[in-house]
């Protein structure tokens, strides 16, 4: 209840947190969505006690619970090598490394026959997996910035190891 409580009434229904590990996103202003109704609600609490939630590195629970058979959806932070990126998830930004570690991450997933979807923003760094497996490029708007003049329609690339 209280990460729904966070999820809409934070400023464009984001959790960050600063350097320190604390929680650091503004309220949100009126501008936010109508709330569920009860029922909604208890519907979805519902759906989500049958769910199990892991706090784990992607890599390490890819490794450890993803098996033959399953799907797996993927929208890490971004990065783009020379540029400064929103990357305040955790204490730990998304570098260089964490790319790499994504790559070895989407072939192991591919490797036990497990499907994936990767979302990304279309930049160099993502066109050589484009060619690994299958992609298309999506023109889509972003709706998270502080400047309003900042939310725009980017490219973003779909990248999976099945047909879609």
């Amino acid at each position: 209840m209280l990460f729904y409580y966070l999820n809409r009434n934070c400023f464009n229904g984001i959790y960050r947190t600063n350097r320190s590990g604390e929680f650091n996103v503004p309220f949100s202003d009126d501008r936010v969505s109508p709330y569920l109704t009860e029922s909604q609600f208890v519907n979805s609490a519902e759906q989500l006690r049958r769910a199990r939630i892991f706090n784990l590195d992607f890599e390490a629970f890819c490794k450890d619970f993803v098996g033959k058979g399953d799907f797996v959806y993927l929208d890490p932070p971004y990065y783009r090598e020379g540029h400064r990126v929103f990357n305040e998830y955790s204490k730990t930004p998304f570098a260089p490394t964490d790319f790499k570690r994504l790559i070895d991450t989407l072939q192991h997933i591919d490797r036990i026959g497990a499907q994936f979807l990767l979302t990304f923003p279309a930049t160099s760094e993502i066109a050589a997996m484009g060619k690994t497996w299958y992609s298309k490029r999506r023109r889509v708007r972003r709706t998270v910035a502080g400047n309003p003049a900042m939310r725009k329609v980017q490219n973003e690339m779909l990248i999976s190891n099945y047909e879609r």
